[in-house]
């Protein structure tokens, strides 16, 4: 999320700190609810609240809201900008595992010991799961996402 956040800067020529500053000046509301959006789009398990956390404790309705100003945007600047950053976003071939580790919530950690994956259910039950010799990785970690939200 945060070379998500980078990125958006440097398209919207601002830094980081004015990205997450409390203002409503519409330069900085644009490139936030932009970020907050390819955050969303790349990063979907990650909930509305830890999103909000990265922007100065903002709402999970105010992420939600960035979300949907963002998929019906009219305003020509701001589509500007949204299309520059997906442009950029995609230059970025944000890693599969980067997107797993921030997809599981924090109460589902996963950790790899001798080819075994563990995780942990919401009542703290550990549940060993490993990859399959003929399953790919990605296969494998889809997997792994749907055996967690089935606990």
């Amino acid at each position: 999320p945060e070379l998500i956040i980078k990125t958006v800067c440097k398209v919207a020529g601002m830094n980081n700190s004015r990205i997450k500053a409390i203002t409503r000046k519409r330069d900085v509301v644009m490139a936030r609810q932009t970020a907050m959006y390819f955050i969303k789009e790349n990063f979907p398990l990650l909930s509305y609240e830890k999103i909000g956390e990265m922007f100065n404790g903002k709402e999970h309705a105010t992420v939600m809201h960035a979300v949907n100003c963002v998929e019906n945007v009219k305003d020509k600047s701001f589509n500007y900008l949204v299309d520059k950053v997906r442009i950029e976003i995609e230059y970025l071939n944000i890693p599969l595992v980067d997107r797993i580790f921030y997809d599981f919530p924090e109460n589902h950690p996963l950790c790899k010991d001798s080819g075994l994956w563990q995780m942990r259910s919401d009542d703290m039950e550990d549940v060993i799961v490993q990859q399959g010799v003929n399953e790919s990785f990605n296969d494998f970690i889809f997997r792994c996402k749907r055996e967690i939200n089935t606990l």
